[in-house]
Formats: C-alpha cells, structure tokens, sequence
C-alpha cells in the first residue's frame, strides 16, 4: 500500500518527482521539509504517502546507525545489525530508557545481533511512524555521543 495515489496527485511526472523526493530523504530535516513542501503544493498527504515517507527515513536512520535489515510486521519490528558493525550502546541505552519505548525494546546480542520492538496493538501506519521515531531517537543519541567525544577531545588537548 505504500504509492502516491492519483487522487492526490493526478499529473504522472509530478507523482514521479515526488516518489524521487521521497528517496533522497535522509534526515528529519529533510522529512520535515518534504511533507512540508507536499501539502503546500498538493494539500493533506494521504496515509500512503506519510507511509512512504516514513520508510525512507527508516532506511537512512538505520543504515546510518549499522542496521542492514528491518523486517516490519504488526506485532513486531526487527532491525538486524550489519555483521561488521558494532552495536553503540549509548545510543541503545537512551531507546531504551525513552519514556516512548521503556519496556518495549530488547536487544539480542546472540548470534547475528538485533534490535527488538513489540508495538502494542497499533495499526501497520503507527507501528511505522514508531519504528522512525525510535530510530530517530537513536540517531539523536548517536549525534551526541559525538559531539560529547569531541568535546572531550578538546578538553584533552588543552590539558596538554
């Protein structure tokens, strides 16, 4: 179910831009700017195109953070860790202490490792739209791991 329905937008090489806008989104910014841009020019976006939308940041978020695999169903969410990637347990630990997804996060660490989300009892849309809120929450985490470790690099070096 994941396309730009006609009835929202009718001219075929406006719904093919639009899909190609869709797949350069990266970031929340970008997220923000293109359903920004879409209901300025077309009016409400209809589910399916938050839906595809909300896919693409997925994807961004998880390859970002060492994912190459995010299985979606509605009971539950698997995203499994690139085999060369190590997982950052910083960015973990503040999923998983969130307020939105305490209690609902586990992380196996056996074999391949993965990440695992149980949505209770929501709809294909909300467990999508949760599933990029939580990897937004662990990109954010990871952006100030970073910025942390750098500023304790500097603090380091003024030391010596």
């Amino acid at each position: 179910d994941s396309y730009i329905p006609t009835s929202y937008i009718d001219d075929e090489t406006s719904r093919m831009v639009v899909y190609r806008r869709i797949s350069n989104i990266t970031n929340t910014k970008e997220y923000e700017d293109f359903i920004d841009e879409v209901l300025d020019r077309y009016g409400d976006p209809p589910t399916q195109v938050i839906v595809l939308a909300d896919v693409a940041l997925i994807r961004a978020y998880a390859s970002k953070l060492g994912f190459d695999r995010v299985i979606i169903k509605d009971d539950k969410v698997l995203l499994y860790y690139a085999p060369s990637r190590k997982i950052d347990m910083f960015a973990v630990g503040e999923l998983v202490n969130s307020k939105e997804f305490e209690g609902k996060v586990l992380l196996n660490a056996a074999g391949r490792p993965y990440l695992h989300y149980m949505p209770m009892k929501l709809s294909k849309k909300d467990v999508i739209t949760n599933t990029r809120r939580l990897l937004t929450i662990m990109s954010d985490a990871l952006e100030k791991e970073k910025e942390e470790a750098a500023s304790f690099y500097c603090v380091v070096c003024l030391l010596h």
